[in-house]
């Protein structure tokens, strides 16, 4: 059996604690490359990837009912291993050092191991060495995560670097003069070099001469701006034609050890750490098992950047454990927005579906218009582009006919009909619908549905439909019954539903306004999956695929894949099952036990600032968004999971209620607050104390 945490996953990454701005390790490693996992080995959970394996898909194989073996993305499989109950193994691809720790939970799941599961490995938005995004004024940005040594012998020769971004090239053609803006040419290529970004240029000696971000380049130079000069600690200087420049990550490092277990705490990532000495290699001789450094990332950002949805940072980490060199690379993206660039667009297409390649006009604010021509078919589309650049989906399409006289003659479709609505096990709801296609000149081919599970009424001016296509049946070629599962969700949720049809080729929808309502009152427990209506997002975000909002009177809570937050006037709390089950907040604990009556819901709010958590209809734990206070009997973090999968961002029993996050790496319900019949406020995961 490969042992966990050693060899290639011998050194680990731990984000700090508070929030990344130093103090002290927290308990739980930060993903340098999450995985995203399609047909799970039921009792498998990935804990790490190795950052060595790369971008790409990757292979979890099940080589015998207790054995796995894996291969790395482009690489080939590794020899299979033992994996026992309830125990963490290291699994090796063809290169050893392209490794991935995984856990047996035979209390989730005690089955045998079958099957394959595959693995998307991505690179991370915002993660711990990109950092937040930015706006075009620019600003000097600082973080902080630990290296440890968590295996059981020495780890020496550990180098960290920030990783060139394309190929280093001579500037032997063109050089920046001592100050001002100015141009970079080469005889070489920069084709492979980002649009837009930082470049360190380097003296024969080698010396760091500079460091410069430059706004647009061509095949051979790149052009700086005045503002762009002497970034990272180094001051504008004129070049040589000797020099070589290198497309960088905008960050340089600095090391600090440790003291009684804790570095220095900075107020917030605008802060600069004290009293550390920067640089853009730091070298750490040897860890023990068990000692860790902190390393401070400064992140620089001059005005007037170009605005980019991703711009890659990483970071080379290099050590060696076990008489074997080992070299791993954190990568992360992060955007530089614009908020001029915030609207709505409308294109516009006479006769043919718009092309998208031009916007036929924008406007910042909804309603706007846009003159048609008569003796026309105008087929239309709405979208939004955010600060960043990145465009939505459609938010709204029509088809107009438009006719001599200049009146509007639009062809409707066909609305669904026989629609019924039923609770399913699980808290699903399934509606089924027909529709007559063949009564249609074009028949649609997506049923469109409009969901509200607020009490509210879909609106379909408003809201983003869920499309599913529609699959010919019985009644002729265009005509279809079909039932589409919605949810899972709460008991006694209010599910109500606007459904109609959509054409694609006419860009155009049904006109329904009927409503059909169900109220979930069928719970029975179900594996939890990847299910739900899903939204359109901006192009590059990470999958999302479950979003709703629970309202208890004037508190949400707002469920994601991976994440519920608690809100009011402002943010109470987040639990999120990301790098790391993690329940974050800005509030204060106070020990104060509760014990009056309260309602039979498990978020009883009193007003947008004032709410109770109660367990079996008794207060017994209060939070106060005006004082930024949680009061409850006692605190504590438990580091052992519940086992408890059910359906449900709450969940409550005689004896607790429970907040829980939906894992879209494991498709399970996992809980991360526990409130106790006793007043025991309990965390099952780090517990992060905001500013």
């Amino acid at each position: 059996m490969a042992t966990a945490r050693t060899k290639s996953d011998s050194l680990g990454q731990y984000q700090s604690s508070p929030a990344g701005l130093g103090g002290i390790r927290a308990d739980i490693e930060f993903q340098p490359l999450p995985a995203f996992v399609s047909n799970p080995i039921g009792p498998i959970v990935v804990q790490r990837v190795s950052p060595a394996c790369g971008v790409g898909q990757g292979t979890i194989r099940a080589a015998s009912t207790s054995t796995l073996a894996w291969t790395s993305p482009g690489d080939t499989e590794g020899t299979p291993v033992s994996v026992p109950a309830n125990t963490s193994v290291l699994l090796e691809s063809g290169t050893p050092a392209r490794s991935v720790r995984v856990y047996r939970d035979s209390v989730y799941n005690s089955s045998d191991l079958g099957g394959s599961m595959t693995l998307d490995l991505l690179r991370t938005v915002n993660g711990v060495v990109a950092g937040p995004n930015v706006d075009e004024t620019g600003g000097q940005y600082y973080g902080c995560f630990y290296i440890c040594n968590h295996s059981p012998t020495n780890i020496t020769s550990i180098t960290l670097t920030p990783h060139g971004l394309g190929t280093q090239r001579t500037s032997n053609t063109a050089q920046l003069s001592s100050s001002g803006a100015g141009t970079i040419t080469t005889s070489g290529s920069l084709a492979d070099w980002p649009a837009a970004g930082w470049c360190k240029i380097t003296t024969t000696a080698p010396a760091v001469r500079e460091v410069v971000y430059y706004t647009s380049r061509t095949s051979t130079s790149i052009t700086v701006p005045a503002a762009g000069r002497g970034l990272l600690g180094t001051t504008a200087a004129a070049g040589s034609s000797s020099d070589t420049i290198l497309p960088v990550a905008p960050i340089r490092l600095a090391i600090e050890t440790p003291v009684n277990g804790a570095v220095q705490t900075i107020a917030n990532h605008t802060t600069a750490p004290t009293g550390v000495t920067w640089g853009f290699t730091q070298s750490v001789a040897t860890l023990t098992p068990g000692e860790e450094r902190a390393v401070w990332i400064h992140r620089d950002v001059p005005v007037d950047c170009t605005v980019d949805p991703e711009h890659t940072t990483g970071l080379g980490i290099t050590f060696t454990s076990e008489a074997v060199a080992y070299s791993n690379s954190t990568w992360g993206w992060f955007r530089i927005g614009d908020t001029a660039l915030e609207r709505y667009e409308l294109h516009v297409g006479d006769g043919t579906a718009p092309t998208f390649a031009t916007a036929t006009t924008t406007s910042a604010t909804m309603p706007f218009t846009s003159a048609l021509a008569a003796d026309s078919t105008y087929y239309y589309a709405t979208r939004y582009r955010n600060k960043y650049g990145l465009e939505s989906f459609n938010v709204l399409t029509e088809r107009r006919d438009i006719d001599a006289g200049g009146v509007d003659v639009t062809s409707v479709l066909s609305n669904p009909t026989g629609i019924t609505i039923s609770s399913q096990p699980g808290g699903e709801v399934d509606i089924t619908m027909t529709y007559r296609g063949s009564s249609d000149a074009t028949p649609a081919d997506y049923w469109r549905l409009y969901v509200t599970t607020d009490g509210s009424t879909p609106d379909p001016n408003t809201d983003t439909p869920a499309d599913t296509a529609i699959s010919a049946g019985g009644f002729g070629l265009n005509d279809a019954t079909q039932t589409i599962t919605l949810g899972p969700y709460d008991y006694g949720t209010v599910v109500k539903v606007i459904a109609r049809v959509y054409s694609s080729t006419l860009l155009d929808e049904s006109n329904s306004t009927t409503v059909t309502t169900e109220t979930v009152d069928t719970q029975e427990p179900v594996q939890a999956s990847r299910l739900g209506v899903t939204t359109g997002s901006y192009r590059s975000h990470a999958f999302s695929p479950y979003e709703r909002t629970t309202t208890f009177g004037a508190i949400d809570v707002e469920v994601r894949d991976g994440e519920v937050i608690v809100t009011g006037s402002s943010e109470a709390f987040r639990c999120v099952y990301g790098n790391g089950l993690e329940f974050r907040t800005a509030l204060t604990f106070s020990n104060v036990a509760h014990s009056a009556t309260g309602t039979a819901s498990p978020i009883e709010s009193i007003d947008a600032d004032t709410f109770y958590i109660n367990v079996a209809g008794t207060r017994r734990a209060k939070v106060n968004l005006a004082t930024g206070v949680i009061e409850a009997a006692s605190f504590e973090f438990s580091d052992t999971p519940i086992a408890l999968p059910v359906i449900g961002p709450t969940y409550t029993t005689t004896s607790a209620t429970y907040l829980m996050v939906l894992s879209g790496t494991t498709g399970r319900w996992t809980p991360i607050v526990k409130l106790s019949s006793a007043g025991v406020f309990t965390t099952t995961a780090e517990l992060l104390q905001e500013n």
